[in-house]
């Protein structure tokens, strides 16, 4: 068991590699203009989880689709709290409170410019449920989590 978990630490130790630096590199070329592969990327996750059946839009209301959406980051055991703070309407605080990875990952990348993963599945969801555009936002990455505002451009 114990090499599985060393194993998983280490393929989560590279997708997040990845994902930060794509994001770097794609800013860093692109300046502002790297802003075109947020919203088909938001897209796509919204379809893709629809296509293999991953209910993202559990809820009436956006607060009762966050809060389900929390309840599934904790029940996959990857976060001991994830939790949405309404700061105005329509703009969101999301705090994902120690995630499993996060002393190693987060110590070792240091990322700056980058959106937590967590946190773009939220925008995606944010998307779907106004019908507006998410307005992409660099999460603080904490020792132990992350923060990230959610919100829809105006």
């Amino acid at each position: 068991m114990e090499k599985v978990l060393e194993d998983r630490l280490k393929a989560e130790l590279l997708f997040h590699v990845l994902l930060f630096s794509y994001q770097k590199v794609v800013r860093d070329i692109l300046k502002t203009g790297s802003a075109i592969f947020v919203h088909p990327t938001l897209n796509a996750i919204t379809e893709v989880s629809d296509k293999m059946g991953i209910d993202l839009i559990k809820g009436e209301t956006v607060d009762e689709v966050f809060e389900n959406y929390s309840k599934m980051l904790v029940g996959s055991g990857l976060v001991k709290g994830a939790r949405f703070e309404k700061i105005s309407p329509g703009k969101y605080m999301l705090n994902i409170d120690r995630y499993i990875y996060a002393k190693t990952i987060h110590a070792a990348l240091k990322p700056k410019c980058s959106t937590c993963r967590c946190a773009l599945v939220a925008m995606a969801i944010l998307e779907k449920l106004s019908g507006g555009k998410a307005k992409l936002a660099d999460s603080e990455f904490l020792e132990e989590g992350t923060k990230t505002v959610i919100e829809c451009q105006r």
